[in-house]
């Protein structure tokens, strides 16, 4: 498992897109190999870190219990929690701890 920060700038992997819950939701979700995004957090496990991407995720008219802001961490429709395996995310940028001061202000 990755040890993500706040702020961290990340891509998804074509290999998160075989994530089951993924995977099961592609017909109203627009997730895509090298869909960007900003770590907001994990789970409480850890076994799973909160993104908010780019552009929007959950695109149709469907209601999903996923699409919850990350639980209220970011935008709505624009998050989800993503398996922290370096495997399903590529580190694009690291945010230092002055970058990281002016993000939360």
């Amino acid at each position: 498992m990755r040890e993500y920060k706040v702020g961290d700038r990340v891509r998804l992997t074509k290999l998160a897109l075989s994530v089951s819950y993924i995977a099961g939701r592609h017909f109203y979700t627009n997730m895509y190999e090298g869909k960007t995004g900003t770590i907001l957090g994990y789970t409480e496990t850890h076994g799973k870190v909160g993104v908010q991407f780019d552009d929007i995720v959950f695109t149709g008219e469907r209601k999903s219990s996923h699409d919850n802001g990350c639980h209220g961490k970011g935008k709505l429709h624009y998050c989800w929690y993503i398996p922290s395996d370096e495997h399903f995310l590529e580190l694009i940028s690291s945010v230092d701890e002055d970058e990281l001061l002016l993000l939360l202000l």
